[in-house]
C-alpha cells in the first residue's frame, strides 16, 4: 500500500509512536529554560545471521551483546539497541524454524526480559527478512518480536485494504526520549529485493528528508537514520541532505565495519554475525551536538564474556537443531584450513572459493567451460574449516540457498565489466566473485581491473565463453543483469550435492586448495 507522506499522517504516526514505553509525548511550553548537557547511549549492531556467532561461538553472537548492554547500562541510564537489518535469513537454522523464530527469540532477550517489550530496542528491515516469502510467516516473526521494527520507505501490499505486515510494534519511525536527549529514528531499506507482498520502496532521499523535517518539528534533538545500504548510498544521503538530512546514520548491508565523518556527519556500521558491535555516545550541550563513537570487538581476546542467560538459551536452540548431530558427520576432509570468513572471502581471493569454483568449473562432463563464477555472498560460512573433518553443517552453512550451477555463453566484454562489477565498492559486498579458470589484477587506487586472462590466453572482448555460473547471479542477481539473458548451454546440477559428492569421492586424506594469485590485489 502506497504510503503518502502527508503533514497529518505523519505527525500522527509520530505522536503514537511518542506515546509508546520509553518515550515522551512533547509538551507544549511558552519558554524553556537552557537544557543541561545531555547524553544518550546507542549500541548498533547489524547482519547478524546466527544466535551463537561465529567459529563455533568463540567469535561474536548475542549472548556477548547482551554482555556489552548491561555493561553500557551500569552506567545509570538506558541504552539504545539498534539493528540494522538481516536476522531472519539466510541460515539453515531459521529455514528449520520457520523464518527465524529463534532468532527473534534471542534478541528478545537483549534487554534481560524475555516476556517483556523492550522500550529502547529497534530494528529495520533488510533485504534478507524478505527471503521469506510469505507475508504470513514475517508478520508472524514481528508480532513475535518484544521490540520495534521500522519500514518508513517500505509500500506493503495490501489486501482488501489491509496491509499483510502489520504488526501493531511496526512504525515508520519512532521517538526516544534518553535522559533530557529526544532521539527520533526513521528507516531506509534497500529495494534490491522485492517480495510479491511489498508494492514497492519510496525514494531513499525523499523518504529521509521527510522524515528528518518532520522528527525534528516534533521537538527531536538528534535524528538517526537506522538504514540497510550500501555505504555508498548511504553517504550519498549524508552529503546531498546535509543539516537537512540525519545526524547519524546506523547502518548495516555491508557486513564489514565502516565509521565515516562526512562533512561532520557520521556513518556507523559493524561487523556481521556480532563479531563487533558499534557504541555511539551522543552529547548536546546547549546547541553544540557531538557525536563519538568506538568499535567494541566480540569473541576471544576482546569482549568474551557471554550473558549465562542468552547462552543457556542459544545451547537450548542449537541441540534442539541439531538433536542427533547430524550435522557433525562428516562428508570429507581436509588438508589445510579454508578460509571463508567474510571478511576475507568478500574482498579476497580464498582457497575454499577457488575450490568451489573448481567444481562449477568442471560440473557437466559433456560440456566444457572454459571459466567459473560464484559470487561470494552465496558462500555464508564465516568462519575457517581446520584442517581435519568437513563436516555436514559446514556445507549447509555455506550454502544456506539452494544453488544450481549454469553453464552460459558471455562474451569477453561482458565477462570484463562482470569483474568491473565484482569489484565495485569493495568494502565486503557480496558481489565479490570467486573465480576459476581466469585471472586478473584489481587496482585498489583507482578501482579497476587490468591484465584479465583466461586460461593462457588474454581476454578477447569479441570472443565468446563457456562460463559456469551460480544461479543466483545467473538469473541477473547481485547486479549482474546481464546473466540473465544469456544463452544457456547446461543446467541442471545442484551445488551442494556436487561439493559433497566431490568430497566423498577424494576421501582422506582430503581436499588442498590454495590461493594462486588468481585475483592480484594491488594498493
Amino acid at each position: 500500500m502506497k504510503r503518502a507522506f502527508s503533514p497529518f499522517l505523519l505527525t500522527t504516526y509520530l505522536w503514537l509512536a511518542a506515546c509508546q514505553p520509553g518515550s515522551q509525548a512533547p509538551t507544549p511550553t511558552t519558554k524553556q529554560a537552557p537544557r543541561p548537557t545531555q547524553k544518550a547511549v546507542i549500541l548498533a549492531i547489524n547482519d547478524v545471521y546466527r544466535i551463537e556467532g561465529a567459529a563455533n561461538g568463540t567469535m561474536g553472537g548475542l549472548a556477548r551483546v547482551r554482555t556489552l548492554r548491561k555493561q553500557l547500562e551500569a552506567e545509570g541510564q538506558p541504552v539504545l539497541l539498534l539493528h540494522a537489518g538481516d536476522a531472519l535469513s539466510p541460515n539453515t537454522m531459521s529455514k528449520h524454524f520457520n523464518g527465524g523464530e529463534q532468532m527473534i527469540d534471542i534478541l528478545n532477550m537483549m534487554d534481560g526480559a524475555p516476556d517483556a517489550m523492550d522500550p529502547y530496542m529497534v530494528m529495520t528491515f533488510g533485504n534478507h527478512e524478505f527471503d521469506i516469502k510469505d507475508a504470513a510467516t514475517l508478520d508472524a516473526r514481528v508480532e513475535q518480536s518484544e521490540f520495534y521494527w521500522l519500514d518508513a520507505n517500505i509500500d506493503w501490499q495490501d489486501e482488501e485494504d489491509v496491509d499483510l505486515v502489520q504488526a501493531s510494534n511496526l512504525l515508520p519511525a519512532k521517538m526516544f526520549t534518553i535522559g533530557a536527549l529526544k532521539i527520533g529514528i526513521f528507516s531506509l531499506t534497500t529495494p534490491d529485493t522485492q517480495p510479491v507482498y511489498i508494492d514497492g520502496f519510496d525514494d531513499l532521499e525523499e523518504t529521509a528528508l521527510s522524515f528528518c523535517t518532520k522528527l525534528r518539528e516534533q521537538g527531536a534533538d538528534v535524528v538517526v537514520g537506522l538504514t540497510h545500504l550500501r555505504a555508498s548510498e548511504d553517504e550519498d544521503i549524508l552529503r546531498k541532505l546535509g543539516a537537512k538530512g540525519p545526524d547519524l546514520i546506523v547502518g548495516g548491508h555491508d557486513h564489514v565495519e565502516i565509521a565515516r565523518n562526512i562533512d561532520g556527519r557520521w556513518l556507523v556500521k559493524a561487523d556481521a554475525d556480532a563479531l563487533s558491535a558499534r557504541v555511539v555516545t551522543i552529547e548536546k550541550d546547549g546547541g553544540t551536538l557531538q557525536v563519538k563513537q568506538n568499535l567494541v570487538k566480540l569473541g576471544e581476546g576482546a569482549l568474551d564474556e557471554k550473558d549465562p542467560d542468552v547462552a543457556a538459551r542459544v545451547d537450548e536452540w542449537m541441540k534442539k537443531f541439531d538433536p542427533d548431530g547430524t550435522r557433525e558427520a562428516a562428508v570429507g576432509y581436509t588438508q589445510t584450513t579454508l578460509t571463508a570468513e567474510e571478511l576475507t572471502i568478500r574482498r579476497f581471493e580464498t582457497n575454499i572459493g577457488n575450490w568451489v569454483a573448481d567444481q562449477m568449473r568442471t560440473a557437466y562432463p559433456k560440456q566444457k567451460a572454459d571459466l567459473a563464477l560464484i559470487n561470494s555472498g552465496s558462500l555464508r560460512l564465516n568462519d575457517v574449516i581446520p584442517v581435519g573433518p568437513i563436516k555436514q553443517g559446514h556445507i549447509d552453512e555455506l550454502l544456506p540457498y539452494q544453488t544450481g550451477v549454469l553453464v552460459v555463453q558471455l562474451s569477453g566484454a561482458e565477462i570484463q565489466a562482470a569483474l568491473e562489477h565484482s569489484i565495485e565498492d569493495w568494502t565486503g559486498s557480496g558481489h565479490f566473485l570467486q573465480i576459476s579458470g581466469l585471472r586478473y589484477t584489481h587496482n585498489t587506487t583507482d578501482g579497476t581491473v587490468s591484465e584479465v586472462v583466461v586460461g593462457d590466453n588474454p581476454l578477447d572482448p569479441q570472443k565468446t565463453y563457456a562460463v559456469a555460473l551460480s544461479s543466483y547471479i545467473a538469473g541477473g542477481g547481485d547486479g549482474y543483469d546481464n546473466f540473465a539473458d544469456a544463452p544457456r548451454l547446461a543446467e541442471g546440477v545442484d551445488l551442494e550435492t556436487l561439493l559433497i559428492e566431490r568430497l566423498k569421492k577424494i576421501g582422506a586424506p582430503g581436499i588442498n586448495p590454495a590461493v594462486e594469485g588468481r585475483i592480484t590485489t594491488t594498493e
